[in-house]
């Protein structure tokens, strides 16, 4: 946590035991949300996970925000989508929109994240915003955090070797999560 001012752990879309030990983990958790209908039912069951999480592993757990992605604007159910969302988050709601685009959902088929695939693309350029209204939304962590270190205290750092990817996955499995009683994301918003 001295080297670096964020770590970004990538999810599955599961609760499985990578996302439970990413939560246990985490300072706080930044919510995808796809603009389709379906996504509001999975945002039910990821807020009572973080809810059981907060209650049992790690009660600091905070919600970074809510990111709206595969927006389409030719579509009038990403607006009513966005619309439910941020009526139940409010301000968490990033301002920051992923739209759909062909170039970020061809960029894994090369192996590349979005901005080594095309950095002018539309998607890279939303994620690009969104980093930005990231940093700037911590801008007063990131002060803090620098008068206490130092900014140039920071030690060169190794890249950690790196497992296989696919073995990983194939140990640890995917695990069903017990539910307690079904919640909506407006009642755990008040958490």
């Amino acid at each position: 946590r001295r080297k670096y001012d964020f770590v970004v752990i990538d999810c599955p879309p599961s609760l499985g035991l990578l996302t439970l030990n990413s939560l246990t983990a985490a300072d706080s958790v930044l919510i995808p949300v796809q603009a389709e209908y379906f996504a509001l039912e999975g945002l039910g069951q990821l807020l009572n996970t973080i809810k059981i999480v907060r209650q049992h592993l790690n009660p600091d757990l905070e919600i970074e925000g809510v990111l709206m992605t595969m927006f389409d604007t030719r579509l009038r159910l990403s607006n009513q989508v966005a619309d439910e969302v941020r009526r139940y988050f409010g301000e968490r709601v990033f301002e920051t929109i992923v739209k759909r685009n062909v170039r970020l959902s061809e960029a894994p088929s090369f192996g590349k994240p979005a901005l080594l695939y095309e950095a002018s693309s539309t998607g890279a350029q939303n994620y690009m915003a969104l980093a930005r209204e990231i940093l700037s939304n911590n801008q007063e962590y990131l002060d803090s955090s620098h008068s206490e270190n130092g900014v140039g205290d920071v030690e060169s750092t190794e890249t950690p070797p790196t497992g296989d990817q696919e073995t990983l996955s194939d140990a640890i499995g995917e695990t069903s999560e017990s539910e307690e009683e079904s919640t909506t994301p407006a009642d755990e918003f008040s958490m």
